[in-house]
């Protein structure tokens, strides 16, 4: 399920409509989520209208991961792919989100829609905070824990074989 396409341009809050998108007046957008946050990234996009801007960012297993994703808006959306090497989960979306945010310094205030695993989200938290982006303004989400099953960091640890 995604967001109440009228809540995409709401300045008031709309009760959640499955997940809970409340951007305001905000014309630019910031996305991020990995494999698990890709139909609510989905669902975002094809709501957003045209004048809406900013930068969707979903980390995936592999390039055979990439999904065809439609929008209006003019948010640009990048695909990253984790491999099969050495790359730690959340890593590359860590770095493209400080990256975008950097050479954005200060000339926007985009709100802030992610999903991904729980210490993912921290780290973007971190990351939002110290680029001046108030994260309590944003919505984040820890959609699952690494080791843990069952959603976000109220997950029951999985038993280490």
């Amino acid at each position: 399920m995604g967001p109440d396409i009228t809540a995409v341009t709401a300045a008031t809050p709309l009760p959640e409509a499955g997940i809970n998108w409340k951007p305001g007046r905000s014309d630019r957008v910031l996305l991020a989520g990995d494999e698990t946050a890709v139909p609510a990234v989905s669902s975002i996009l094809e709501a957003l209208p045209p004048q809406i801007s900013g930068h969707a960012f979903l980390e995936v297993p592999e390039a055979a991961d990439v999904l065809p994703l439609a929008t209006k808006s003019g948010v640009q959306v990048t695909w990253l792919h984790r491999g099969t090497g050495d790359v730690q989960r959340g890593a590359r979306l860590l770095a493209a989100v400080q990256e975008a945010l950097a050479s954005d310094a200060g000339t926007w205030h985009p709100y802030a829609w992610i999903g991904a695993e729980a210490a993912t989200v921290r780290s973007l938290r971190r990351c939002l905070t110290e680029s001046g982006v108030d994260p309590r303004a944003s919505e984040l989400r820890g959609y699952w824990s690494l080791g843990k099953a069952g959603s976000g960091v109220n997950g029951i640890p999985v038993p280490q074989r």
